[in-house]
């Protein structure tokens, strides 16, 4: 009789398929990565692939989503505290995701995988990227926006929204190469998260009651 793998052993091993393959996804990409070289670097073999995650595209998707939960569970959305208004709140809503995309960039293999799939996503990927990463924020966003200006109209919010998350993908994709471009001065006050965050969300608000201002002529 064949003895079955304990769960504590199957926990491991799919564990560490996840870590090898996040880091060798990372630096080869999709394409470039091979299911052998990620089974040496997990220490198991090509079946354990097949077992957990059905097939290369299978491992990909569950290291993107390993790599948002845990970017989450580090970084979770601020609950609004009694005594403060609903742009201060933004301001601390802007700033968690900011701390999520610093904390997570650089030698970091999950933002490093997750710039790929912006810059050239792939059809079975994008869905994960937007349910898990970019809906929950525009939803966050677009919630407290609205709060901010309730007499602002509905795609006027929604556009703020947009541009909103458009900003923060800024940070994420851009603002890490063009460190040849910016002053030292201005690099400063743009990548320093409690600055940026409140100049980011008076931008928006500015916005958004300037179409209140449009409304009523």
């Amino acid at each position: 009789m064949e003895k079955e793998t304990p769960p504590a052993l199957r926990s491991k091993t799919r564990s560490s398929l996840l870590r090898a393959a996040g880091k060798i996804f990372a630096r080869k990409g999709f394409e470039g990565a091979s299911i052998r070289e990620i089974c040496t670097a997990a220490k198991t073999n090509i079946s354990a692939v097949n077992y957990y995650f059905g097939d290369k595209v299978g491992l990909y998707r569950a290291v993107i989503e390993h790599g948002i939960d845990l970017a989450n569970e580090l970084y979770p959305l601020p609950q609004k505290r009694n005594e403060e208004d609903y742009q201060s709140f933004l301001c601390r809503q802007i700033a968690v995701v900011q701390q999520r995309i610093k904390e997570t960039s650089g030698s970091k293999w999950y933002q490093r995988i997750v710039q790929q799939e912006l810059l050239l996503p792939k059809k079975e990927i994008r869905e994960i990227i937007d349910k898990k990463c970019i809906e929950n924020d525009y939803k966050m966003f677009y919630k407290t926006l609205k709060l901010i200006e309730p007499r602002a109209p509905d795609q006027a919010v929604k556009e703020c929204t947009i541009y909103l998350t458009a900003i923060l993908g800024f940070h994420v994709i851009l603002l890490p190469h063009l460190s040849g471009i910016i002053s030292s001065l201005d690099k400063k006050n743009i990548t320093e998260i409690g600055s940026s965050s409140k100049s980011i969300a008076t931008f928006i608000v500015a916005g958004l009651k300037a179409s209140v201002v449009r409304e009523s002529l």
